[in-house]
């Protein structure tokens, strides 16, 4: 069901083209223990809250530990060797390219002050350097609807509310990445397409609540249903997918250190 939530949306979306300023941070979490944390990086637009892109980072174990929780670290990377180093700045860059190739002209981002994304943001060839416009928020910033970061606050919210694995203490953490990736595509076409972008009526926005992210952006003309959504099934040779969607709808983690199931469909 989550293969056919990223082709679905990779349908509607396949020359959809972006004009609105965006947000991109990501939520940390963690699969199979707290030695192997991970960051799922999303990009999402400020005026219409539609998710536009999400990947993948995992990241190396870091802050305070017990001496057997060092141990322990130092048996796993013996083992399995170090997930890649600089891997948020590497995601992140690739998904800067993909929103600019989607824009334009130019695209306005609101970060953090994460020196990754700063960093992906140099990496980058001058042309499309010059055609970002970096705006960086504070983390301490009131995390409030003035916030220019609200929508990806607002997603995070969602995240930890809805999805057990994301909750801070969990006993129903993901036993491995492509199992949250898989929980994070449900929830992101269920914020796009199936509800209204805040179930109560704004002052400033009547249609809030009458109106999906899809509807904002004319992908849709209503808000969907479960059914209507998954209506008719789509494969892998009618869209194109970015290379990260194309290992998400394969199950593939290169860096797992978990055996993942291959897909054996089509």
């Amino acid at each position: 069901m989550s293969r056919q939530a990223l082709l679905i949306q990779a349908k509607y979306t396949k020359s959809l083209e972006i004009h609105e300023s965006i947000a991109y941070d990501g939520v940390e979490n963690f699969s199979f223990s707290q030695y192997d944390p991970n960051n799922i990086n999303h990009a999402i637009g400020r005026d219409s809250l539609f998710v536009y892109d999400f990947n993948f980072a995992p990241m190396n174990r870091k802050g305070r530990m017990s001496r057997r929780q060092e141990r322990r670290k130092k048996h796993l990377e013996n083992k399995f060797g170090f997930y890649p180093r600089g891997e948020i700045q590497a995601s992140t860059r690739r998904m800067f390219a993909r929103l600019l190739a989607r824009t334009k002209g130019e695209l306005t981002l609101h970060t953090d002050n994460h020196y990754a994304y700063r960093n992906a943001i140099k990496s980058l060839p001058r042309e499309d350097q010059d055609r970002l416009t970096h705006l960086i928020t504070p983390g301490k910033a009131a995390r409030n609807y003035r916030n220019r970061l609200f929508a990806i606050n607002h997603l995070d919210m969602l995240t930890r509310h809805h999805l057990c694995a994301y909750k801070r203490e969990t006993i129903a953490f993901s036993k491995h990445s492509i199992a949250m990736i898989e929980n994070f595509s449900m929830l992101m076409v269920h914020k796009n397409f199936m509800r209204p972008l805040f179930t109560k009526k704004q002052k400033t926005d009547p249609f809030s609540n009458k109106h999906s992210p899809a509807m904002r952006l004319g992908l849709t003309k209503k808000i969907l249903t479960f059914h209507e959504f998954f209506a008719v099934r789509v494969t892998k040779a009618q869209v194109k997918l970015s290379e990260d969607w194309e290992k998400f709808v394969d199950k593939v983690d290169p860096t797992s250190r978990r055996t993942i199931a291959a897909y054996s469909g089509n």
